[in-house]
């Protein structure tokens, strides 16, 4: 049931929420979320009103200012960008209000360096849209400790780099470290080349120390597999999707921003092949296995929701939007604890996908091809795993007898 709102809300927001209340049921929009929705919406109209926004550009950066707003005054709903998206795009589609990509007037000095770095991740270097914001945050977190008052980006030196590294290594993981790592010599280099640096002070960053192919791979056993595989309710619409997905990482191996990534269009059905978009930009080809094959099509056919979106996952719930890589994550990790397993994420099933190729006789440059690894040193760690190639590989000790 509709519940309007009670409290005083901006007339050319209020003028409009008829018409998104049909349009949020349209969408399949339970009527108590459209409530709630509603609510929001009268919210933003306050807030134009109270910072006088004009209807004709609403910057993102102020819609990031309201939602900090809810979440510090104790909203419980529409606190992200995405729960207010729906609202956006209907009040942008009839004209009540533009939102526009504008920067915050004035940016701070690393503000406008951490802009400028952003857009060379993103153009130069060709970073993946999910790694760019933890090298802007990271990178961030370095000026804002080094440049405390006033940036002057000619007093870093190798002294300062090496010292701040350590301070990281002394309260993170290594893995973190090396990230931090990585993203820092990125921003030298950048400075290096902007000509804010006279020399690019990027060796003076080196990475942690740690013994290559090192850590062995966890491996999924078959039989917590089958189990996994087993705890799919494929009965039910989310049930088909669940079984869907888990196929294609344990059978093709894919991470979890591939499976997200994945398009109807990217199904070839006659060829009996998939498109999948890599690391890298990479784009490859891999059979579809009938399995997987008669899974998607289950899944498409009595799983998936009715939506205009060409994804091939979407969310079970309005907004039927595409399932982001997170989501697979999240969705894999409560499979394994429905089926009564030690919860473990998409990667586990891409190691157990190889070493059920190599446990089956494949070669590791089959296994390359399959996983997409740019070069054969990373399959390599999978040969720790088989005891028959080591074996092979395994010398006699001197004096010991054959």
């Amino acid at each position: 049931m509709f519940v309007p709102c009670v409290l005083p809300i901006a007339v050319p927001i209020l003028a409009h929420l008829p018409g998104l209340r049909l349009a949020l049921l349209g969408l399949g929009y339970h009527p108590d979320p459209v409530s709630y929705l509603l609510r929001a919406a009268g919210a933003l109209g306050r807030w134009i009103d109270k910072h006088h926004l004009g209807r004709d550009a609403l910057p993102s950066w102020q819609i990031e200012a309201f939602l900090k707003s809810r979440r510090e005054a104790g909203c419980r709903t529409c606190l992200t960008r995405r729960g207010l998206d729906p609202i956006l795009r209907y009040l942008q589609s009839v004209g009540a209000v533009s939102v526009t990509d504008d920067p915050p007037p004035a940016p701070s000095d690393i503000e406008t360096i951490v802009l400028s770095f952003q857009c060379y991740l993103r153009s130069e270097r060709g970073l993946a849209s999910t790694s760019v914001p933890r090298y802007v945050e990271i990178v961030r977190r370095f000026l804002q400790t080094e440049f405390p008052k006033e940036v002057d980006l000619g007093r870093i030196d190798p002294d300062g780099l090496a010292s701040y590294v350590r301070g990281q290594a002394e309260r993170f993981q290594k893995k973190t470290v090396g990230l931090a790592c990585t993203a820092l010599r990125a921003l030298l280099r950048f400075l290096y080349l902007r000509g804010d640096l006279s020399v690019d002070l990027g060796v003076a960053i080196p990475p942690p120390v740690s013994w290559r192919l090192a850590r062995l791979p966890k491996p999924v056993p078959m039989a917590e597999v089958r189990q996994l595989l087993r705890g799919c309710d494929r009965r039910t619409r989310s049930g088909r999707g669940e079984y869907a997905l888990l196929l294609l990482l344990i059978r093709l191996g894919l991470r979890a921003s591939e499976v997200a990534a994945l398009n109807l269009d990217d199904i070839s059905w006659h060829h009996a092949e998939l498109v999948v978009r890599g690391k890298g930009s990479r784009v490859d080809r891999l059979p579809l296995p009938c399995d997987v094959g008669e899974a998607i099509v289950a899944y498409l056919r009595r799983g998936r929701p009715r939506t205009a979106s060409r994804a091939l996952f979407v969310h079970n719930r309005a907004p039927y939007q595409r399932l982001q890589s997170s989501a697979v994550g999240s969705r894999t990790q409560r499979a394994f604890v429905r089926a009564g397993l030690p919860p473990a994420g998409p990667h586990c099933l891409r190691h157990t996908a190889a070493t059920e190729m190599l446990r089956r006789g494949a070669s590791l440059e089959d296994i390359a091809q399959v996983l997409r690894h740019h070069s054969i040193d990373t399959t390599a760690i999978y040969a720790k795993l088989d005891r028959r190639i080591l074996s092979e590989l395994a010398q006699l000790w001197r004096g010991a007898t054959p």
